[in-house]
C-alpha cells in the first residue's frame, strides 16, 4: 500500500531499467526502502530518509544541494545575494 515499506539493500536497478516509468519507482523507493547495515556489533535497519536526498529548487530561486557529509544531512543552502539598495 501507500505506506508500506520494504526491507532490502537491493538498488533494484534491474527492476528499473525494465519499467515504463522508473522516475516514479525510484522516487517511490527512497521514501519506503528500510536497508539494514552494521553498527559496531550488531545489525541495525535504516529507516528511508524523509526527504529527497537530490538538488531542489525552492521559491525565491533558492537551490538545496546535498552534501556527501558522513551522516547525509548536510546541505548547501544557495541563493542570489542582494545589495544593500535590494537589487540583486
Amino acid at each position: 500500500g501507500a505506506r508500506g515499506h520494504i526491507v532490502s539493500n537491493d538498488e533494484m536497478r534491474d527492476h528499473i531499467f525494465a519499467l515504463l516509468s522508473p522516475r516514479f519507482f525510484k522516487r517511490w523507493k527512497q521514501h519506503h526502502q528500510m536497508k539494514v547495515g552494521w553498527r559496531r556489533d550488531h545489525l541495525v535497519v535504516l529507516d528511508p530518509e524523509l526527504y529527497t536526498v537530490c538538488v531542489q529548487h525552492l521559491a525565491g530561486n533558492t537551490w538545496m544541494v546535498p552534501l556527501d557529509s558522513p551522516d547525509g544531512r548536510e546541505w548547501l543552502c544557495a541563493r542570489p545575494s542582494t545589495n544593500v539598495d535590494g537589487a540583486t
